[in-house]
């Protein structure tokens, strides 16, 4: 499976959470290779509105 995949998989889930609450943690930031600005979390696909980033 593609990034591009992966990518549209999470959102998926993510819309279909928009429903209840969700916590979503990203542990292990600290090893993610900055390459392409990854740290940046642009990867990360586009949350509902009610979603709260922190």
């Amino acid at each position: 499976m593609g990034a591009d995949a992966l990518t549209e998989n999470l959102q998926n889930l993510l819309w279909a959470a928009a429903k209840k609450k969700l916590i979503l943690v990203l542990e292990g930031m600290e090893n993610i290779d900055d390459t392409d600005n990854a740290k940046l979390l642009d990867w990360l696909p586009a949350f509902p509105r009610r979603f709260k980033r922190a």
